[in-house]
């Protein structure tokens, strides 16, 4: 199944700092060249629903995608609720506690509002109106944190022709995918359009000075990394990864 990433890196807040949000971004575009990997072994099925990077997947390969957002705010809160609805095939509310509500059931309402979303998208298919929502959607939390700011089906996109100018190198596809990103978010920031915070700023420019201080030699980086789990990750067996 498609790699996931893990929806933590989406939630605290603008101001949070447990993980800076523009290195949550970077490992969600490196995760789409990895999650590219099960559909061309042959995967069919939809994305997983909290696989953010499937925006970035379905721009390269066209394939359906289920996607999570502002109706699973149940199970986890992010910033870009409405943005990454911009182009799902399928919509989910992911998981409920199960308890009694006003309404009815947890259960009960939540898929009461799920449906209402759904609905929404396809009368905006049938009326021909699904790019002006896709756009409203998009605007209306694009600018509110990095990570929407790329996931953006335009920005998504310029990730995707990174992944595939390198299409049959895993490694450089990933790594093309993370400065891209970087790029995007200065790019972002410097059209005054996107602010980050002094924390950001900082966690930006590192990440790319560690990018681009990698080998572009995929063998090279392997042996290099073996070698470093080996030493830090006593349980590390690299036959287990077919390594």
């Amino acid at each position: 199944m498609p790699r996931q990433t893990p929806q933590c890196s989406s939630q605290g807040g603008l101001l949070d700092k447990n993980l800076a949000h523009t290195t949550a971004v970077v490992a969600r575009a490196i995760s789409a060249a990895r999650s590219l990997c099960a559909y061309e072994a042959g995967a069919i099925s939809p994305g997983k629903d909290c696989g953010y990077e499937n925006v970035i997947v379905k721009a390269i390969a066209g394939v359906p995608i289920s996607q999570e957002g502002k109706t699973s705010t149940c199970a986890h809160s992010d910033l870009m609720g409405n943005l990454i609805m911009e182009c799902c095939d399928l919509w989910s509310n992911e998981s409920v506690e199960y308890h009694g509500e006003f309404g009815g059931t947890t259960v009960q309402c939540w898929s009461e509002t799920l449906a209402y979303d759904c609905s929404m998208m396809n009368v905006a298919l049938k009326t021909g109106k699904a790019k002006d929502l896709r756009d409203i959607l998009v605007l209306s939390d694009k600018y509110r944190d990095p990570q929407g700011y790329v996931l953006a089906y335009d920005n998504a996109y310029k990730v995707g022709e990174a992944i595939a100018k390198d299409g049959n190198d895993n490694y450089l596809r990933a790594k093309n995918a993370a400065i891209e990103c970087c790029n995007i978010v200065e790019e972002g920031v410097n059209s005054g359009k996107l602010r980050l915070t002094r924390f950001e700023t900082s966690a930006l420019a590192k990440v790319k000075a560690d990018l681009e201080a990698l080998t572009d030699d995929a063998d090279k980086f392997l042996s290099d990394n073996l070698t470093k789990f080996k030493q830090e990750v006593a349980v590390f067996r690299p036959e287990n990864y077919g390594l």
